[in-house]
């Protein structure tokens, strides 16, 4: 779920303001690539249920570089999402494939997966696919999708921090359609097209904000089912950075998991928990994909 400017944009600028001089600048510091345990099933590498955590502010290797944003001035809408395939109002009258449904779920970060202090603000549910979107090609990976093989998960937010993260999950009917999806999203194609979706949904005609691709890279980025990563800035006519959304996505077997992390600025303990908690729920998703048939 991105987080919109077109509500309450006049409302969070004096909050932002405030905001800003209570807080110190925030470094990026986060978990993008997955931990290791072998999944002999998928014939990947695939996290385990236990995730590294550290009780200082995050200093984590495997983030991109840091970058100090300041507090983005916007606030989530149920009507906007963070991932790239658009949601449809048709509905699938196909009969639900039970297995990839099983799978998609699986896939997608739970709410108990957080740990304390996160809400969820907007509930799961099913992920229709849809033509608009920038990862759909005619005749490609997603118009073969099962019904019930692709899932949204909720979108948690860390207390009242500018500070939420999502995900979604599509099995595929094959790994080789999941590698195909990999392909689309990881192309420069996809990148420009994501940008342009999120500044037309989230950024009100009359701001000067651009949301801008950052990078696609990432360390350990082609790792451990890592497969690919997309960074997307609001940038302001100074070039000074707003708000960050992360988009990083992650192959095991058939199943593609997508999570999203978008955040203004935040203080340390905040940062500490937007760095690990995610990335403990990842590994939680990879190990109830592992183990299911």
């Amino acid at each position: 779920m991105l987080i919109t400017q077109r509500s309450l944009f006049a409302l969070t600028t004096a909050a932002t303001a405030l905001l800003l001089a209570s807080c110190g600048s925030t470094t990026k510091t986060s978990h993008t690539s997955a931990p290791t345990v072998t999944d002999t099933r998928a014939g990947t590498t695939v996290a385990s249920s236990q995730a590294p955590i550290t009780t200082t502010a995050p200093q984590a290797t495997d983030a991109p570089t840091s970058t100090s944003v300041a507090a983005t001035t916007t606030s989530p809408s149920p009507s906007t999402t963070a991932a790239d395939t658009a949601v449809s109002t048709t509905v699938d009258q196909r009969p639900i494939h039970t297995v990839d449904q099983a799978l998609a779920l699986a896939g997608t970060l739970h709410a108990d997966d957080f740990g304390p202090g996160w809400k969820v603000y907007a509930p799961a549910s099913p992920r229709p696919i849809d033509p608009t979107s920038c990862a759909y090609r005619p005749d490609g990976a997603v118009t073969l999708v099962n019904n019930g093989g692709s899932q949204d998960g909720p979108t948690m937010q860390l207390g009242s921090a500018i500070a939420y993260v999502t995900s979604y999950a599509i099995t595929f009917p094959s790994e080789s359609l999941a590698m195909e999806y990999i392909g689309v999203v990881s192309t420069d194609v996809w990148g420009t097209c994501r940008a342009a979706q999120i500044q037309h949904e989230t950024v009100p005609a009359d701001s000067p904000q651009v949301v801008t691709l950052t990078t696609r890279d990432a360390p350990n980025l082609h790792t451990s089912g890592f497969e690919s990563y997309a960074q997307f800035e609001y940038k302001q006519p100074d070039g000074s950075t707003s708000g960050v959304i992360e988009t990083s996505f992650y192959r095991l077997g058939r199943t593609v998991i997508s999570v999203a992390k978008q955040y203004g600025q935040l203080n340390a303990a905040d940062t500490t928990a937007f760095t690990n908690d995610p990335y403990t729920a990842l590994s939680d998703a990879y190990a109830r994909v592992s183990a299911q048939p």
